[in-house]
């Protein structure tokens, strides 16, 4: 808003600018023809002088003199020395209004004046000498109104300004603090999105399914009955509900392992098991013929549910060991 006001300012005293204002003046009168084209005579009327459009008048008088040079000179000439010429001029009906006074008064030096008539001027005199004080009065009250209403518009305006600069102020502190929410919301978002992650450390169902287990031994296992230097193995597994189930050649399904203790890092990427599994992996889970089993895991791959589709690392027998998801 300031900025606009100072643009008309500026653009005000421009125009009140005694050479510009004369230059524009003086640009019309040199450019008489084309100044009377475009007020006065339409495109038709134009081609019956000789000219087809607005654009072919302008270029037509398009000179350098009448453009630019005879404008400023005259611009210059008004303005420079209409002044001392005006001063002149009224110096000269000066002179001319008291040699007119002088001349008066020495014809009428002898003359005399009718009591009636001098009274009658004496009472119009003071007539307008009242009028000439009334209207001095009331001047004066306009003067002191005017003083008046430009004090109050002045408060107006520094109470408009500060108002303003409240508002600028209000509305910067306003962006400054949605600013703030929309990290606040980014955080908490962030939170508690960590929170539902957290909240899975112990979830076991992220690893329900059927698993392809693969054993990769590079020495013999303590409670395995395998020889050889590299010993790989292949197990499928349905896990459910922190049990490991298992097959035996019938195809008979029973309970292999329990999962004793289950800690998962999404952030990580990574699942801690300890298992308390069945010495022999195709008999019956008996407490009394198991072992507690540990194994490292890294998570490879996650499906699109959330679920763990594929993990690699190690166990308590030194083995390598990979999960691969067959069945969610």
């Amino acid at each position: 808003m300031d900025s606009l006001q100072d643009f008309f300012k500026e653009f005000k005293n421009r125009i009140a600018n005694p050479i510009f204002f004369s230059f524009i003046i003086a640009w019309l009168l040199w450019n008489w023809k084309v100044t009377v084209g475009f007020l006065m005579y339409n495109q038709d009327t134009l081609k019956n002088y000789g000219y087809f459009n607005y654009s072919y008048l302008i270029t037509e008088n398009a000179s350098w003199e009448n453009y630019f040079y005879h404008p400023l000179c005259s611009a210059l000439f008004y303005t420079i020395l209409f002044p001392p010429i005006r001063v002149g001029i009224i110096a000269f009906l000066s002179w001319m209004d008291r040699i007119n006074t002088w001349s008066k008064k020495k014809i009428m030096k002898n003359a005399t004046v009718p009591m009636r008539r001098f009274m009658k001027e004496t009472e119009r005199t003071d007539g307008l000498s009242k009028k000439l004080e009334d209207l001095y009065t009331k001047d004066s009250a306009i003067k002191d109104e005017n003083d008046d209403l430009k004090s109050k518009l002045n408060d107006e305006m520094n109470i408009s300004a500060q108002q303003s600069t409240q508002l600028r102020n209000f509305t910067e502190e306003v962006l400054s603090l949605n600013n703030n929410i929309g990290d606040l919301k980014n955080k908490l978002l962030l939170s508690e999105e960590r929170i539902q992650l957290y909240s899975k450390q112990f979830d076991q169902t992220l690893i329900n399914g059927v698993w392809e287990i693969v054993y990769k031994c590079k020495e013999e296992p303590s409670l395995r009955n395998f020889s050889g230097e590299t010993i790989s193995e292949r197990i499928v597994v349905s896990i459910k509900d922190g049990k490991f189930y298992n097959k035996i050649p019938s195809g008979s399904e029973f309970i292999w392992a329990y999962i004793l203790a289950f800690n998962y890092s999404y952030f990580e990427k990574t699942v801690n098991l300890t298992l308390r599994i069945s010495e022999d992996k195709y008999i019956q889970y008996d407490e009394g013929k198991s072992r507690i089993y540990f194994q490292t895991l890294t998570i490879l791959h996650h499906l699109e549910d959330g679920h763990i589709g594929k993990m690699t690392g190690i166990d308590s027998d030194l083995c390598d060991v990979s999960y691969t998801m067959l069945v969610n």
